[in-house]
């Protein structure tokens, strides 16, 4: 950002965040969402893998039961809840993964050739495997889990990190500033460190907020199929699974916990896109 146009670059920031209403409303809802996952053991009305048969497929609206029950009398709303704190869990972790891998990576590839040559073969190799195939190849061996969905999750993000820094990285080194930098005797070192990562910051909290979507239909889509997050332990795309053949009996099964997963989806991509007008930043790849 310029910081010679419009005042201090957070200011400026900060203004045109306030004024994009779609944004502040994406922040919002996900701030409240991130609030019910993380207190979802505190404001959960019952405990989610609790069984009643007495209280099978109560509609929404119920006494005691807000969003209904399923077919094994357990409270949706509790199950939700659970469900998202889960996929804000796998979320956060893959885009961890993503960032620890792919911004060194992306660094080396931007600054040094050989370092590029590497990684554009790995980041081929990685992109050749569908997210579906390495995920379930993953869970083969290591066994489905909420931390191996996040790892194959933040794997399928590499490439996506990678090729951010490393444009970033070839676009900022060669800034005058950076020219004058180095010809005053800073090493490379101390110019990725002080110059690069701090300029590319912008993009890659963009790059953030495309991955977190993507991530929790992954999860969704992994737990759907029995590979990501295992019962007891709730997941919307378990839930989503469950409610299968119950869709004509009880379709609040299946309403409510896939609702939940486009609002997620939808804030996020809302927030992703206010933060991308705000911080001036150019989209360097929708993968």
């Amino acid at each position: 950002m310029d910081a010679g146009q419009g005042g201090h670059p957070w200011r400026r920031f900060r203004r045109r965040m306030i004024r994009n209403r779609f944004g502040m409303g994406a922040l919002l809802v996900l701030f409240v969402l991130v609030l019910a996952g993380v207190l979802s053991p505190i404001v959960a009305p019952h405990p989610p893998g609790d069984a009643n048969f007495a209280t099978v497929f109560q509609r929404p609206g119920t006494v005691g039961y807000v969003l209904g029950t399923d077919n094994l009398g357990r409270d949706i709303l509790s199950r939700v809840l659970y469900g998202i704190r889960a996929s804000l869990e796998v979320g956060v972790l893959a885009v961890l993964i993503a960032f620890v891998v792919g911004v060194p990576a992306g660094l080396l590839a931007g600054a040094f050739r050989t370092a590029d040559v590497i990684a554009s073969r790995g980041t081929d190799l990685l992109l050749a495997f569908p997210f579906l195939i390495m995920a379930i190849g993953v869970a083969a061996i290591l066994g489905p889990s909420l931390m191996i969905a996040a790892v194959a999750i933040g794997i399928g993000a590499v490439p996506s990190i990678l090729r951010v820094m490393r444009v970033e990285t070839a676009r900022i080194i060669s800034l005058d500033y950076v020219t004058a930098a180095r010809a005053q005797g800073a090493g490379t070192l101390r110019i990725l460190s002080h110059y690069v990562l701090p300029n590319a910051a912008s993009s890659l909290i963009v790059r953030a907020t495309v991955i977190m979507p993507g991530a929790i239909l992954g999860e969704s889509t992994l737990s759907f199929l029995g590979l990501g997050i295992q019962p007891p332990m709730p997941s919307l795309g378990g839930m989503l699974a469950d409610a299968q053949q119950y869709a004509e009996q009880a379709p609040w099964m299946a309403v409510v916990p896939g609702a939940a997963i486009v609002l997620i989806c939808l804030s996020f991509n809302t927030l992703g896109d206010a933060l991308r007008d705000a911080l001036d930043v150019q989209v360097v790849s929708r993968d």
